[in-house]
């Protein structure tokens, strides 16, 4: 299934009572591929350019082709404006955080949450091996959670749609919610739980007048009978 232009992996389950479907996230089906990047070497003022000019709230710094830390908003924030640095004058080098903590693609998504909010931050750097392969924030996670959840809703709706519309043919006992009769041969009809009396007509069981099985029964001049026995007496 795919959503918002990621892939989803789903695993069928057998209890339809947990919404029909197991869905299954891994980092990769979350994760932003796309990834602004910069030397150590570039100062704040041509990084916060470059985040603003991509619309990203942080920047990988790569090293020899290596990821090697991050600079965030909240850097930028703390440690230059809200210090009254020159951003000219200081390069990411002197900013980032480190060391890189990262996630793997192949990760799930529920153990990179929980790493997220144990070492307290929003942005986790996918890597597979050394190669930087994408970023998972938890706007990417809030954002597929919502509309998984709404694909659940739907699928929750669908199967109770399923179990109403099976009811039309499940035989139940009880109560008749039309004339509160006990029956061992309610079924739905209207909207309603009704005796074979009160819906006019049965599936089978044994006629009342000739005392044999039949597999359609009507329910006539105050008996349920096969229709054999409805042509005998019209």
């Amino acid at each position: 299934m795919k959503i918002n232009g990621r892939m989803l992996h789903q695993q069928s389950s057998d209890t339809k009572e947990a919404n029909l479907m197991e869905t299954r996230l891994a980092v990769r089906d979350v994760m932003t591929r796309t990834v602004v990047t910069a030397t150590p070497e570039m100062t704040a003022a041509q990084a916060g350019k470059k985040m603003v000019e991509n619309r990203v709230g942080s920047i990988i710094i790569v090293k020899d082709e290596k990821p090697v830390g991050i600079v965030t908003e909240s850097d930028m924030v703390a440690k230059v404006i809200f210090k009254n640095v020159k951003p000219s004058s200081i390069k990411l080098g002197q900013l980032m955080s480190k060391p890189l903590i990262t996630t793997k693609s192949s990760d799930d998504v529920h153990a990179a949450v929980l790493m997220m909010a144990q070492k307290k931050i929003r942005r986790l750097p996918v890597l597979d091996g050394d190669e930087l392969v994408g970023i998972i924030t938890d706007a990417d996670v809030i954002q597929v959670s919502s509309e998984i959840n709404q694909i659940l809703d739907n699928l929750i709706e669908m199967n109770r749609e399923s179990v109403l519309d099976r009811r039309e043919v499940v035989i139940t006992q009880g109560e008749c919610e039309e004339c509160e009769e006990y029956s061992d041969d309610l079924r739905q009809e209207g909207g309603r739980l009704k005796c074979p009396r009160c819906r006019g007509s049965t599936s089978s069981g044994v006629c009342e007048i000739c005392g044999e099985f039949s597999y359609v029964l009507e329910y006539a001049d105050g008996s349920i009978i096969c229709e054999s026995c409805k042509e005998s007496i019209r």
